[in-house]
């Protein structure tokens, strides 16, 4: 039965609309994205309507639910609700388009925005990148006003994603600045191609490791059955300031 067509749940009759956006939220982090979008509904047929903190909660449950026609719906209600300039749901939007792999349509809203933040550059960033469209991607991120890490750790990962090292080393060598998750997705990457040596010497020139870093450099040498240098690793971590998890154990 439709999502739409079906709302059985108890409902509540308060005016208030930040209840209602407490109440959205809540059903959301608590992992039932259709009863989130259900009480919109029913906060709907109060003739309550939603404001700029609740359309980004109604997207995120968008996304989980996998579905483009809530996805639709609600875009055409943010327009209703004069929401077009906005950036903080308009990146809300472009962001479930892109999770939906609705890339055409999340470019059209990241497109039409007058004023864009890092914060809505890097999601049509990740967009193209989590759908393997490096090229719109690349051509997106050299016409960056300005670049975070974030930005550059999205271009790693979309090229080490598709396997592309030589592409992901470049944007990583010319970053000003390296984080722990940049070194994490060139050392997965590598570990991912069984290029171990690669691996092994961009693991010991990290400054800062992780319990990633260490789990992801032991999978690597695990799964090229090189025993001798797993048990090494393992040692030398547990001997350290950096301890095993249930991932490094199992």
């Amino acid at each position: 039965m439709s999502l739409l067509a079906c709302n059985t749940f108890r409902k509540s009759t308060s005016s208030d609309l930040s209840y209602w956006n407490k109440l959205i939220k809540n059903k959301l982090l608590k992992g039932s994205a259709e009863q989130g979008i259900l009480t919109y509904i029913n906060m709907q047929e109060l003739g309550i309507h939603a404001d700029n903190y609740s359309f980004p909660v109604l997207l995120k449950a968008c996304s989980s639910l996998c579905s483009s026609s809530v996805g639709l719906m609600l875009h055409g209600q943010t327009i209703k609700a004069g929401f077009c300039d906005h950036v903080f749901v308009q990146t809300a939007l472009l962001e479930t388009y892109g999770s939906l792999r609705c890339i055409d349509d999340a470019y059209k809203v990241f497109d039409r925005m007058p004023e864009k933040d890092i914060v809505a550059w890097n999601s049509m960033l990740s967009a193209f990148a989590s759908c393997g469209q490096m090229d719109s991607a690349m051509k997106l991120f050299d016409s960056m006003p300005s670049k975070d890490l974030a930005s550059f750790n999205i271009v790693i990962s979309g090229f080490t994603r598709m396997g592309r090292m030589h592409s992901a080393r470049n944007i990583f060598d010319m970053m000003p600045v390296k984080d722990v998750v940049s070194w994490n997705s060139m050392i997965l990457a590598f570990t991912n191609a069984k290029e171990m040596e690669e691996a092994c010497e961009m693991f010991k020139q990290m400054p800062v490791k992780n319990v990633i870093s260490w789990n992801t450099i032991i999978t690597g040498y695990l799964h090229c059955q090189i025993y001798s240098e797993v048990v090494a690793l393992f040692d030398e971590m547990e001997a350290g300031n950096c301890k095993p998890d249930y991932l490094t154990c199992d």
